[in-house]
C-alpha cells in the first residue's frame, strides 16, 4: 500500500480457531499504522464476507496516502 496512487486494498482472510453455529457479529479497528509523513492520512479497515468459518479483512487507502504498515484488531461475537 506504499506504492502508486488512487485506490488500493489489501486482503487477508481470517478462519476461526473454533467454528460458530451462526454467522456471528464481526467489529474490525485499526490495531497499528505506520505511515508518510508526507502525505495525507487515508485509510479503512472492514469485515466482509462474514461465515461461521471466518472472514475476511480489508485494507484501503486511496490518493498519495503511503502506507508502510497497518495492523487490525477484530472482534467476533455470536453462537
Amino acid at each position: 500500500m506504499l506504492d502508486g496512487s488512487g485506490t488500493r486494498t489489501t486482503t487477508r482472510h481470517v478462519e476461526f480457531s473454533e467454528h460458530f453455529t451462526t454467522t456471528p457479529t464481526v467489529t474490525a479497528s485499526l490495531g497499528s499504522l505506520d505511515v508518510s509523513n508526507g502525505h495525507d492520512l487515508r485509510v479503512t479497515v472492514t469485515a466482509t464476507e462474514i461465515s461461521e468459518h471466518g472472514f475476511n479483512l480489508n485494507f484501503m487507502t486511496w490518493a498519495d496516502s503511503q502506507i508502510y504498515k497497518i495492523t487490525a484488531c477484530w472482534t467476533a461475537m455470536g453462537s
